[in-house]
């Protein structure tokens, strides 16, 4: 499987809410770095107990592809991601707003697996769409 077709497929497993065939995706050793709020995982578990509180206060969470760099085994990828706050998330209280938010990750991939992701977004813009921090005037 190319970088390409595993892209695709754990996007559309994880909008369809197959999160086993999704995590199927990643390497038993897979890293992910999230730039923005230095979290980081190592391995498929690390990495599903840094999602499961993120689904839980976004259960609509969907991720749509939007272009991407293909180099051997290595893509830059920008995506958008979105959802509706309907739980706690970080500690702060559910809006039910919802939030758009363009991202990018440099990911590395190994035996048609994710090897390795750096993941950079906007966290400041979330959080003024979600109305936890005011927008500037």
């Amino acid at each position: 499987m190319d970088p390409m077709e595993t892209i695709q497929g754990w996007d559309k497993a994880f909008n369809a809410r197959d999160f086993e065939k999704a995590y199927s995706y990643l390497a038993e050793d897979y890293v992910f770095e999230g730039v923005a709020t230095g979290e980081s995982s190592k391995g498929r578990t690390e990495f599903k107990a840094l999602m499961d509180p993120l689904l839980q206060a976004f259960p609509d969470l969907k991720i749509e592809g939007k272009g991407a760099i293909v180099s051997g085994n290595k893509v830059a990828a920008e995506f958008v991601m979105s959802g509706t706050q309907k739980g706690e998330f970080k500690g702060m209280p559910p809006t039910g707003k919802s939030f758009t938010l363009r991202c990018c990750s440099i990911m590395e991939f190994e035996g048609g697996l994710f090897k390795r992701e750096t993941a950079y977004f906007d966290t400041m813009t979330m959080m003024m769409q979600l109305g936890h921090i005011p927008s500037p005037t």
